[in-house]
């Protein structure tokens, strides 16, 4: 009976917090400006309007830059709200993304909620929320923050057919397949989530039931790959070969720009390996490094604690979307450009891997007091330490507030104490 009451106060909680986000973005999403790629996005948008107005006659969206490479789900649907909204076409945009967002920030509960359950899902959600990288794309970034919710959501259904595996459900299998295929049709990169969950599926099951995972994986790729089909129409025209040549045009992307690092102007194509663990470094919070580190410290009491059916699994493909993308992108020295926005769909993962390192260090905490003989030490101090961390995240919200709108430009104490850290190093390097 306890448990259920702490679920349902987690539960609650975590939809006050929705809803405190969803009003703070319906009376803020005019604040923010145009950003860089929204004027040629909302054009995309808006040929592929056409495109179906004119029943497939009209191939105009080829000729916007190279943006026929992705999906249009987002920019479509914007595109359509667009004519039936009564605010101004990048306010309408805008308010879309933000929406998005919220999406990815319900589905970070979600999955949360699935691995562990208790106050993981909610901590990872006010996390994820006080994330500048995100929180601060979510009004003008149509690519990374509609992508970032579609893989969460995708990967919280693929973890609940984790749950129940090798037994199917026709039902989770259309919801996995919408959502994978409108991910897809976000950007084809999404395809590495089929990757995961197939790894996890075939450890999960000792490499033993693979008909049943043919069963369960064949149906779900196929509706993927109808969807995504339908939100993009370059793919239509060639639909086995246009997704592949998309896909390895991502991987090694020629987009050759210069970028500046540490006072250096480098080549895109010609980073630093640590350019990207970098900008993870200074872009993300204090709290969330430490808690984030200390859950890869403390990985193996997580995973102990983790013991329902599929959990684990879930769990690991968890750790895979997180941490494989970023590592390949380094060993691979893909073309990197404006900070880590091209991962920002990592950061709802680290902001649950950073809940699970903040409940273990509670259970850490909370086992060293049993040392203390006095109950009202104990109970003081372990209050102390839960309002301690609640004082942090205050702290942040206030930083947030007076970054508004510019939220995403947000750098931590880190920020000068690692350009010395790299500057000295290549003047022995260099010395």
């Amino acid at each position: 009976m306890l448990i259920l009451i702490e679920e349902r106060t987690y539960r609650r909680a975590a939809q006050i917090v929705l809803g405190v986000l969803t009003v703070v973005v319906l009376l803020t999403f005019r604040h923010y400006g145009i950003s860089w790629d929204e004027e040629i996005q909302s054009q995309y948008g808006q040929a592929i309007l056409d495109y179906y107005a004119s029943l497939f006659v009209d191939h105009r969206y080829k000729e916007i830059f190279n943006l026929y490479l992705y999906g249009g789900m987002f920019d479509g649907l914007a595109a359509y709200f667009n004519a039936y909204t009564p605010v101004k076409i990048y306010e309408t945009r805008h308010l879309l993304n933000a929406l998005f967002g919220l999406l990815g920030l319900w589905g970070t509960w979600r999955l949360g909620n699935f691995i562990e359950r208790g106050q993981v899902g909610l901590v990872a959600l006010i996390l994820l929320a006080l994330t500048p990288m995100y929180y601060g794309h979510m009004f003008n970034n149509p690519k990374d923050i509609p992508f970032a919710a579609g893989v969460v959501w995708t990967l919280y259904y693929m973890a609940k057919t984790m749950r129940i595996f090798p037994r199917l459900s026709p039902q989770l299998i259309i919801k996995l397949g919408i959502f994978l295929g409108l991910t897809l049709g976000i950007r084809v990169g999404g395809v590495m989530l089929l990757g995961y969950w197939g790894l996890a599926l075939l450890l999960q099951s000792r490499f033993r039931n693979i008909k049943a995972l043919i069963g369960l994986v064949a149906p779900v790729t196929l509706l993927a790959y109808t969807i995504m089909l339908i939100c993009w129409p370059w793919a239509q025209e060639s639909p086995f070969t246009h997704p592949f040549e998309a896909l390895l045009t991502f991987s090694n992307f020629p987009q050759d720009v210069e970028v500046l690092l540490d006072g250096t102007t480098y080549r895109s194509t010609q980073l630093p390996w640590y350019y990207l663990p970098l900008y993870f470094l200074v872009q993300l919070p204090l709290l969330h490094l430490f808690l984030i580190a200390s859950g890869l410290l403390t990985l193996s009491m997580s995973w102990r604690g983790i013991n329902g059916p599929g959990q684990r699994s879930a769990f690991v493909l968890v750790l895979l979307t997180a941490f494989v993308p970023p590592l390949f992108a380094i060993i691979h020295h893909s073309a990197l450009y404006d900070a880590v926005r091209h991962f920002i769909f990592v950061l709802p993962l680290l902001c649950l891997i950073a809940a699970l390192g903040l409940r273990q260090l509670l259970s850490i905490f909370r086992h060293s007091l049993k040392k203390i003989k006095t109950h009202e030490v104990r109970q003081f101090l372990m209050v102390g330490f839960i309002l301690l961390i609640g004082i942090v995240m205050l702290f942040q919200i206030k930083i947030l507030r007076q970054l508004h709108p510019y939220e995403y430009i947000y750098v931590n104490a880190l920020n000068g104490a690692c350009e010395r850290r790299i500057w000295s190093l290549r003047a022995g390097l260099l010395g």
